[in-house]
């Protein structure tokens, strides 16, 4: 359960009309540029991202860093390469043109299969963008069933 979750029973109690509502502000405002903390606010503890692609490469999964233009995150590909990461989010809505250079650049040097997506989240999602949309191709499917193969003869 997560803080949209709470929202989506707060709005059939008739508390707001929509998820992102001041009342969201209210209750889960994490402080930022200055604004008061929401008086439900929990810092999300994230997993070590090197544990997260070794559990998912031993649960037979096929690692991918999701959208690392949106957070930052190129500079840490080669470490993760080592890990076992086996792809990179080329295509996402929040990634502008030079986001998407760079990680079809550290695609190639690393072989990383490129992926995409729309990140489409439903009701839940903040902006709602078409379902299919950045769309890296059916290629893109066959490299990451080829790479689940191989992680799961390995294993």
């Amino acid at each position: 359960m997560y803080k949209q979750h709470i929202m989506h029973a707060l709005i059939d109690k008739k508390y707001c009309r929509e998820i992102y509502s001041p009342l969201y502000k209210k209750l889960f405002n994490s402080g930022e540029n200055g604004r008061p903390v929401g008086r439900a606010y929990v810092p999300i503890e994230y997993v070590d991202a090197a544990d997260a692609i070794r559990a998912i490469r031993a649960a037979g999964g096929v690692p991918v860093l999701a959208h690392p233009g949106q957070f930052g995150n190129f500079e840490a590909v080669p470490e993760w390469v080592e890990v076992g990461l086996e792809g990179i989010e080329v295509k996402h809505p929040l990634h502008s043109k030079e986001d998407e250079e760079r990680a079809e650049a550290l695609g190639r040097l690393y072989g990383l299969v490129g992926t995409g997506g729309s990140d489409f989240h439903g009701f839940y999602g903040h902006a709602l963008h078409m379902l299919g949309g950045w769309n890296p191709g059916i290629e893109c499917v066959d490299q990451l069933r080829e790479r689940k193969a191989a992680i799961m003869h390995s294993n």
